[in-house]
């Protein structure tokens, strides 16, 4: 097991090799694996040749990214990279799980994604000889019935060119939006015949174009929201820019569906009781991640006037004029229908089997029904892509490259004068999860009462910062407060501060927001277009620029 983290988790502890990275230059690392695997013959040269398109242009791409090259980017040792690379080729079936982190690196987001998969590609761990490690077609499938998945319910037939035209940010950020869905689409529909996924973490306008448009109309005036799943003043980059935004006498109206009243429902025009994942079922494909449905029972009936998301979204549909797509009176008779091809009720399902998945799941190498060859892939070439055709045809470099944070050491030296830590937020702490959990009285709050800062004991000393000192964090943007704690396992030169906090027991009034502004991380970070990724939007919340302050005693 290899674990790359700026701070030594309990995963990296036991991990064969811990690589302690810079933040935010993954990429450099991965493309330096790729060098090692390709120069030294690792990789798989009868899946490489059979089933990759772009191997000798990835291979060119990838000799720019020596060990010693990337050494110094990534603050790894040359003999590391090697030595992991190297471990990393030589066991399989093998697999590179990633979590939120990447995703939050602005300008490296996409490439990181792109070089782990080129990494799973030309190792050959696409074979599928551990479960769940070759990619799947859709499903679940049996008797050559395949259920009602989420892309087959989204009608996106029914949004006009001209309406797609419109969609905020798909003129810049095209990944995610209409002109790759379409392109991808065709593709998919072609190869598996039913649509590609459309859900809320594979197509969406960007957030920070979104707050423009509300704040200055353009590319036009956003004059409605409905916010749900989501607190944005806590977890949005720019909260300084998101308040803008909801604030704003351009914003007409904003809905939330909540359980609590966070900040942002402070904000809002309606605030409706949205019920719990213990009152209501389940039926979920991951929004089509996966091959499989996962199905659970509500374990208690709704409390008060809480109501599932299903039902308010219907409800609003039938006023718009839209009721004729939503026959089914609750989420259970919808669920019903889309298992009905795999002749189980929702009841059974929830009950009795939990998880449903195909006899023989539907991979790359499969023979295709429709064609009666081998599958292969989604993609204009039909095999795997190590040189994007899709990248190409969007304007995109085709091929994974590393690209400095938009704020470090090394492309804004006159920032880091100033601010000479690295930021990263978002490491996960139990028992809260995400912006929930704060509030006191239930038993979680009180077990980590405190939002915390961790800091390497020489960096806090340098700064006269004891342990248990409440600490001033500062960025360009802002400044917030949080407790210091003290940690070998992370670089002198780097803080990890926690995200998303808000304190339910101060005012819930402006202009305290339940303490928003108090130690909210996200008061610091950025989310400036020219710094978000330039393929999906993606905006930088890890890897910036900072400075820690001692808060002298009240």
């Amino acid at each position: 097991m290899i674990v790359v983290d700026p701070r030594q988790t309990e995963m990296a502890k036991m991990a064969d090799m811990w690589l302690q990275i810079r933040p935010g230059t993954d990429t450099a690392l991965l493309m330096a694996w790729i060098h090692v695997i390709i120069e030294r013959g690792l990789y798989d040269r009868d899946f490489v040749d059979q089933w990759t398109y772009g191997f000798e242009q990835l291979k060119q791409r990838a000799a720019e990214y020596t060990p010693e090259r990337v050494a110094p980017i990534t603050w790894i040792p040359a003999d590391q990279i090697v030595g992991s690379a190297l471990l990393y080729a030589g066991k399989k079936p093998g697999c590179i799980n990633s979590g939120l982190a990447p995703d939050q690196f602005g300008l490296n987001a996409v490439r990181v994604e792109q070089a782990k998969l080129c990494l799973h590609a030309i190792t050959g761990n696409m074979r599928g000889e551990a479960p769940g490690l070759a990619p799947e077609g859709p499903g679940p499938i049996r008797n050559g019935e395949m259920a009602m998945r989420d892309s087959m319910m989204q009608m996106a037939e029914l949004c006009t060119p001209e309406t797609r035209a419109k969609q905020l940010g798909s003129d810049r950020f095209k990944l995610m939006t209409w002109p790759a869905y379409e392109r991808m689409n065709a593709l998919y529909e072609q190869t598996y015949g039913v649509p590609l996924s459309m859900s809320g973490h594979s197509f969406a306008a960007p957030e920070p174009v979104i707050w423009r448009s509300i704040v200055d109309g353009i590319p036009y005036p956003t004059k409605a929201l409905i916010t749900w799943g989501s607190n944005p003043l806590l977890n949005a980059a720019n909260t300084g820019m998101v308040y803008k935004a909801l604030k704003s006498p351009n914003l007409d109206l904003h809905v939330v569906l909540e359980h609590f009243m966070t900040p942002t429902a402070m904000l809002a025009d309606y605030v409706l009781p949205a019920a719990s994942k213990l009152e209501r079922g389940t039926l979920s494909t991951m929004e089509d991640f996966t091959s499989i449905f996962v199905a659970a029972e509500r374990a208690i009936e709704p409390i008060g006037e809480r109501k599932c998301d299903y039902y308010f979204f219907r409800e609003l549909a039938i006023r718009l004029g839209f009721g004729e797509h939503f026959p089914w009176n609750t989420e259970e008779e919808l669920y019903d229908y889309r298992l009905q091809p795999l002749g189980i009720t929702f009841k059974e399902a929830a009950t009795q089997k939990y998880v449903i998945a195909s006899k023989e799941p539907w991979t790359y190498d499969s023979i295709n029904p429709r064609t009666g060859k081998a599958t292969g892939f989604a993609t204009r070439s039909g095999k795997f892509e190590l040189y994007s055709n899709l990248f190409e045809e969007l304007g995109y470099d085709p091929l994974p490259y590393y690209e400095e944070p938009p704020e470090s050491p090394v492309r804004t030296p006159e920032i880091a004068s100033e601010y000479p830590l690295i930021l990263i937020n978002g490491g996960r702490f139990l028992p809260q999860f995400q912006s929930e959990h704060r509030q006191l009285g239930m038993g979680l709050r009180e077990q980590h009462p405190d939002p915390i800062v961790q800091i390497h004991p020489e960096t806090a000393a340098g700064l006269g910062i004891r342990e248990g000192d409440w600490a001033r964090i500062e960025t360009p943007r802002g400044a917030i407060a949080m407790k210091a704690q003290f940690i070998s396992g992370i670089d002198p030169r780097v803080v990890h501060a926690e995200h998303c906090w808000w304190f339910p027991e101060q005012p819930g009034a402006e202009p305290s927001l339940h303490g928003l502004w108090q130690s909210n991380v996200n008061v610091l970070t950025t989310d400036e277009l020219d710094d978000c990724d330039q393929v999906t939007g993606s905006w930088p919340g890890r890897a910036l620029l900072c400075r820690v302050r001692r808060v002298p005693p009240a």
